[in-house]
C-alpha cells in the first residue's frame, strides 16, 4: 500500500476486503462474509447496518473468524433478527501503517469486558481522527460507541464502550476497533486497484432523522463502503447508527437510533469512514518511466492516467538528469469533460429521472402539474413527499419509499 507500513508485518492489502452482504440475514443470521485470503485472522471485522424504511438495526456483530471469512450478526431491537441485506463489511489487518507523512490508521481489538481505553501505537498530531468500532457477537443485542466527555479522547488515546438494546453497559468477549485521520486519500494497493478512503464527523440533529454527509471528493462511482461509530457525551442514550442507500458518488446519508427513546442531539457525533469498491480515481499516484524515445524535437514518454469524472486535472512531471532534479506543473493538462447530468434534483417540468443515478431524495418536491418519469436500471429513493400529475416507472427500477410517498 503507498504510504508506507508502521508496525504491521504482513503481506496483505491494507483494505483488501470490503464489501457489502447480499443474503438474507433472517434465514442466515449469522451470515458468513467469504473473501480472498488474508495472511492470518489478525484482523479488524467491521460492520455498520443498512437501514431501510422503519426497520433499523440495532446491532452489527462479527464472529469466528478465519483467513477467508468472518460472521456478521444483525439484530433489531430485544434481539429479533434482521432481515436486511446490504449491511456494509470491512476486514483491515491491525496494526498502524501511515496514509502520508502526518495521517495514518491504526486497527486493534481488546479483549472481554465493557469499557477500554486503546493506546494508539503512534499518536495523532490532534484529535482530528475517527474512531470505529465493531463488538463481537452476544446473546444481548450489543453496540459499541465511542465516549468522550472533553476528556478521553486524545492524541494518543480514546475511550470506546458496549451496551445493549436497554441502554445498559454490556460485557462482550471482545471489540475490534480503528482509529483514522479526518482527511481523502488514494491509494493503490499491491494488485494496481486504486482505492479512494475518506473519513470524518458528522453531527446527529436528531434520532430517526437522515443526515447526510457531502465527501470531500467524489467517489469513482456510488458503489463504496461505509463505517459509522456514534460519539456520545454521556451514558444516557447509546445509539447505534445505520447507513442509508443507495448513495451517490459525492454523498452518503445515515440515521441514527436510540433504541430507548433519547433524544439525542447536542454534542454528539458520528464518526465515519468511506473507501470506495472499484474505480481509479488516484490522479496522486506516482508512476515511473524509464524509456524515453527522442522524436527529433523532445523526449516522449507513455503513461496511462486513472479515470476521473470529470473537470481538468493538473499534471506534475519530474524528470532526473545526470542526478539532477527537473520538475513543471502544467495547470489544467488533463481535461475529463464535463460531469455527467445528474438527473436526481427537479428543476422544472416533467421530471426525468435516470434510475442508474440512484437518487435519494430527502426533501419534499411540489410538481402537482407535471409527470415523474423515472426508467432505466438501478434504485430510487424518497425519505420525502412527491406530489407529481401522473408517475411512470419502466424498466427495472426499484423504488424505495422510506418514509414519503410520490402521490
Amino acid at each position: 500500500m503507498e504510504g508506507g507500513l508502521l508496525s504491521h508485518f504482513a503481506d496483505s492489502d491494507l483494505f483488501k476486503y470490503r464489501g457489502t452482504n447480499n443474503a438474507d440475514t433472517t434465514s442466515n443470521n449469522p451470515e458468513t462474509i467469504v473473501f480472498e485470503s488474508l495472511d492470518d485472522t489478525s484482523y479488524a471485522a467491521l460492520c455498520v447496518g443498512r437501514r431501510k424504511t422503519s426497520n433499523e438495526i440495532y446491532s452489527c456483530t462479527s464472529n469466528i473468524k478465519t483467513t477467508t471469512s468472518f460472521d456478521i450478526k444483525t439484530e433489531h431491537n430485544a434481539g429479533t433478527s434482521s432481515g436486511l441485506t446490504g449491511n456494509h463489511i470491512m476486514a483491515i489487518p491491525y496494526g498502524d501503517y501511515e496514509l502520508n507523512s502526518t495521517t495514518h490508521i491504526e486497527c486493534g481489538t481488546e479483549g472481554s469486558g465493557n469499557s477500554w481505553d486503546p493506546t494508539l501505537t503512534t499518536a495523532f498530531l490532534d484529535t482530528n481522527y475517527a474512531i470505529l468500532c465493531t463488538p463481537f457477537e452476544d446473546a444481548d443485542t450489543p453496540t459499541c460507541i465511542s465516549y468522550n466527555d472533553g476528556s478521553q479522547k486524545i492524541t494518543s488515546q480514546f475511550r470506546i464502550r458496549t451496551f445493549d438494546d436497554t441502554e445498559a453497559s454490556e460485557t462482550v468477549t471482545g471489540v475490534d476497533w480503528c482509529a483514522i485521520s479526518y482527511g481523502s486519500w488514494n491509494l493503490s494497493n499491491a494488485g494496481g486497484e486504486d482505492i479512494v478512503v475518506q473519513a470524518g464527523v458528522a453531527p446527529i440533529a436528531s434520532w430517526d432523522n437522515v443526515e447526510t454527509v457531502t465527501l470531500y471528493t467524489p467517489m469513482p462511482s456510488s458503489d463504496f463502503v461505509v463505517m459509522l461509530t456514534h460519539e456520545d457525551n454521556d451514558l444516557t442514550d447509546p445509539a447505534t447508527c445505520n447507513i442509508v442507500t443507495p448513495s451517490l458518488t459525492t454523498q452518503f446519508q445515515f440515521e441514527c437510533v436510540d433504541d430507548d427513546g433519547g433524544t439525542g442531539g447536542s454534542s454528539e457525533f458520528v464518526y465515519w469512514m468511506a473507501i470506495s469498491q472499484d474505480g481509479a480515481a488516484n490522479l496522486t499516484k506516482t508512476e515511473e518511466v524509464e524509456e524515453f524515445a527522442w522524436n527529433g524535437t523532445f523526449w516522449e514518454g507513455n503513461i496511462t492516467m486513472p479515470n476521473f469524472a470529470s473537470g481538468t486535472k493538473d499534471l506534475y512531471v519530474e524528470v532526473t538528469e545526470s542526478g539532477n532534479n527537473i520538475n513543471s506543473t502544467e495547470t489544467n493538462a488533463i481535461d475529463y469533460g464535463e460531469a455527467p447530468e445528474d438527473t436526481c434534483t427537479y428543476i422544472s417540468g416533467d421530471w426525468n429521472v435516470d434510475c442508474s443515478d440512484n437518487c435519494v431524495i430527502s426533501s419534499p418536491v411540489s410538481m402537482p402539474n407535471n409527470d415523474l418519469n423515472i426508467v432505466g436500471t438501478g434504485t430510487f429513493s424518497t425519505s420525502a413527499d412527491i406530489d407529481v400529475k401522473k408517475f411512470h416507472q419502466s424498466g427495472s427500477c426499484v423504488v424505495h419509499q422510506d418514509g414519503g410517498y410520490i402521490k
